[in-house]
């Protein structure tokens, strides 16, 4: 990687760093004071200033999450469209079948190290005291322990649920891999069928399937 390449990619790092810090934020929110998720911690009670309208946004997660699915896309699409551009299209396509292989051991390492832990912990008995605490997210997410054929039954079945959308009981952020898992998926099925594609028409691709996502969501 080139110096200016590198300096095309800090931007991203620190927008990559805002994003961690808008989640980490968001899970002590969670821990702590779930109240700040309402518009108002009761109908008697004005607003607090994190429950006000636009403010409340930096801390409940979603904006951090987005913002990881745009950098995921930026980073995916990088390398293979310049190479696109450049008409090098046999590298471009090698490098999204080097990106493709390796993207899922990458998320999937990390993901099964932390629910391990999780069940382990759990397991262990160490989440037990969240249950007596007033606060209705921890005392939701906590797993009861199992004896060791089932709970390691479990184990399993978690792991493997994080990657087919069904939720990790252990630990239920990681819903959010799965997302980024799709999203970066989609990027190299798109750029990889656009590749011979002029830039313009490539972008009025893109604008047209947002949209038509959009349209297909669930407004639930």
């Amino acid at each position: 990687m080139t110096v200016q390449q590198e300096r095309n990619l800090q931007w991203v790092e620190g927008l990559r760093g805002i994003a961690s810090t808008l989640v980490w934020i968001t899970h002590l929110t969670r821990a702590f004071d779930y109240d700040l998720y309402a518009p108002r911690s009761t109908e008697r009670l004005r607003p607090r200033l994190l429950q006000l309208p636009f403010l409340r946004i930096l801390i409940q997660g979603r904006l951090g999450v987005i913002m990881f699915i745009y950098v995921t896309g930026y980073v995916c699409a990088l390398k293979p469209l310049g190479l696109f551009r450049q008409g090098n299209y046999e590298a471009g396509w090698a490098s999204v079948s080097k990106s493709a292989l390796r993207r899922l051991p990458r998320l999937i390492s990390p993901s099964v190290i932390a629910t391990i832990i999780a069940w382990t912990a759990t397991e262990l008995g160490l989440f037990q005291v969240a249950k007596n605490t007033d606060n209705y997210y921890l005392t939701r997410t906590v797993q009861d322990n199992l004896p060791i054929v089932p709970a390691i039954k479990s184990l399993f079945i978690n792991i493997f649920n994080t990657w087919t959308g069904d939720g990790n009981k252990y630990d239920v952020h990681q819903g959010t891999l799965f997302v980024l898992f799709k999203g970066g998926v989609f990027v190299f099925l798109f750029i990889s069928a656009t590749a011979r594609v002029k830039t313009h028409f490539r972008m009025a691709g893109a604008i047209v399937l947002w949209g038509y996502y959009w349209y297909c969501a669930d407004r639930k």
